[in-house]
């Protein structure tokens, strides 16, 4: 037969493993806490730079709209300007053929200026 002593002694080991087991599940649970907030972090950095990829590329969207903006009002002025240039070389006397050499126009706007602009047209 067991003793007292003996069953308090065979208690006393079974917690004390319980209570080892206890501290190393704790100590585990620990570690894949420290690795998930690590894991998070990580996570955080990514959203962060995809976040600022996703800025600066709406930044390039509006800035390339602002130069083709900018590309478009240049060529509005640079026809304007060709127009510009046909409407004096009719008043010199130009022909609608140089006009459409000299300023870039096709044919038909050139004998159009020339048509508007020359003074051998008579109006009405």
């Amino acid at each position: 037969m067991l003793s007292m002593e003996s069953v308090g002694f065979f208690v006393a080991g079974l917690s004390i493993i319980g209570l080892l087991r206890v501290l190393f599940a704790f100590r585990e649970l620990r570690g894949e806490l420290h690795d998930q907030r690590l894991l998070l972090n990580s996570t955080r950095c990514k959203m962060e730079i995809l976040q600022s990829r996703i800025a600066l590329g709406d930044s390039h969207e509006r800035r390339l709209r602002d130069l083709e903006s900018r590309a478009d009002v240049g060529d509005r002025a640079a026809q304007h300007a060709s127009y510009d240039d046909a409407t004096r070389l009719v008043q010199k006397g130009a022909a609608s053929g140089q006009l459409a050499r000299s300023c870039g126009l096709s044919r038909g706007e050139a004998q159009l200026v020339h048509a508007l602009w020359s003074k051998d047209v008579e109006l009405s």
